[in-house]
């Protein structure tokens, strides 16, 4: 069916003008279960005699393993901390510095406590296989706790979340005419590539209401 353009465009304005329903949100929890499995990754590699160089390299590939960057969970460990830019490498930095940084990453990873609700427990991947397994095969482990979690979380999406195309836009569109139309809806924009039907004379009806910026494109070549 088509979308309802009138409901879905102020609803997806009000979602992120108002901060209600960032996107961001929906993947913090995620993340959360993996910074805790990053956690526990360390605790093991402590118990080893390897310098903060070797550490950070595993922590590095047992971040991919869980199917995250190691500087997107950095970025989340130390989003609300005002000195975070120092801890970027730089060409010219030299070995003391260099070290000084992991030190401080290390520190924060060990550190770092989530609000957001944790979905996997550390005990998930723990119990699954030995203490002394292989990377690989607690990477799987962990891995499937990760899936579990996402299960679960999508659950709570689907039954709980804000849904653009289907809620009611009665607020939604009170909200964007309030905004300032030359501060802010005029960074919104809408691009359509289709045919030049009702769905596209829909698109341009609703963007000139709330004075914002559409191009059209046609699949005709």
């Amino acid at each position: 069916a088509r979308p309802n353009l009138a409901d879905l465009i102020p609803n997806i304005i009000y979602s992120i003008e108002s901060g209600e329903y960032v996107p961001e949100a929906f993947i913090s929890e995620i993340k959360a279960d993996a910074i805790a499995q990053l956690q526990e990754k360390l605790d093991e590699l402590d118990e080893l005699s390897l310098s903060s160089q070797q550490k950070m390299t595993e922590l590095i590939n047992y971040s991919n393993d869980l199917g995250f960057l190691f500087t997107d969970l950095m970025t989340e460990i130390v989003k609300d901390d005002k000195n975070a830019d120092m801890l970027a490498p730089a060409v010219s930095d030299g070995e003391e510095k260099k070290e000084s940084n992991r030190a401080t990453m290390l520190s924060k990873i060990q550190g770092y406590k989530s609000t957001a609700r944790m979905t996997v427990r550390k005990s998930m991947a723990r119990g699954t296989v030995g203490a002394k397994s292989g990377l690989r095969s607690r990477a799987t482990a962990t891995w499937k706790a990760v899936e579990s979690g996402m299960d679960t979380w999508m659950e709570d999406f689907e039954t709980n979340m804000y849904k653009p195309w289907k809620e009611d836009s009665s607020e939604a569109r009170e909200y964007v005419d309030s905004l300032d139309r030359k501060r802010v809806l005029e960074t919104w924009g809408c691009l359509y590539c289709g045919g030049q039907g009702p769905l596209a004379n829909a698109l341009q009806k609703t963007t000139k209401q709330y004075g914002l910026s559409v191009a059209l494109e046609s699949f005709k070549w």
